[in-house]
């Protein structure tokens, strides 16, 4: 079986970094560089307004990652 999941939230990576875990940082400037560089990677493939489509296939045990503007 094949399902598509669909998310819709500007604020998606905004509440992702937010929720990192501060206790796994040595320092406040190692846990700022973390959230800096989680950022940056988000970046490069999430867009304000965007929709992002996963594919989940349920016979090959995957999921596959869409990203479709909004």
């Amino acid at each position: 079986m094949k399902l598509t999941v669909s998310f819709k939230t500007p604020d998606a990576v905004d509440y992702t970094i937010d929720d990192m875990e501060r206790a796994e940082f040595d320092s406040d400037e190692a846990f700022e560089e973390a959230k800096d560089k989680a950022r940056a990677l988000m970046d490069k493939y999430i867009e304000y307004g965007e929709y992002v489509l996963i594919d989940f296939d349920t016979e090959a045990g995957t999921a596959t990652v869409r990203k479709v503007d909004g």
